[in-house]
């Protein structure tokens, strides 16, 4: 692709994750970073950058790597107003279809 759309790429990503055992170097991370991603990477690696803008994950342990995704995510929405507006909608919309279903549900159950 072309510079403008790998940087709108970098631009819109949230977080970045490559839990990878080994790394061919780190410029896709180090990039995504300075676009102000947050960044789930290896413990393996050594990744030089600013204290809370990685979470280091051991790459044998998917629950390391889902936490360290979680927590990122987590720190993403707090800072970013745009997912916690999207995020606070989805939240509205599934208590809205969860009051829907237990109203069906209630119908069903009522006497003829």
């Amino acid at each position: 692709p072309d510079p403008q759309t790998v940087a709108a790429l970098y631009r819109s990503a949230s977080i970045v994750a490559d839990a990878a055992w080994t790394t061919r170097g780190h410029a896709r991370l180090t990039t995504a970073a300075a676009f102000g991603a947050g960044i789930v990477c290896s413990r393996n690696g050594s990744l030089d950058l600013p204290e809370g803008g990685f979470w280091a994950v051991d790459p044998a342990d998917a629950g390391s790597i889902a936490r360290g995704i979680g927590e990122a995510w987590d720190a993403a929405v707090r800072s970013d107003p745009r997912i916690a507006t999207t995020a606070a909608a989805a939240r509205e919309n599934l208590r809205s279809a969860g009051a829907a279903i237990v109203a069906a549900y209630a119908k069903i159950v009522q006497p003829i």
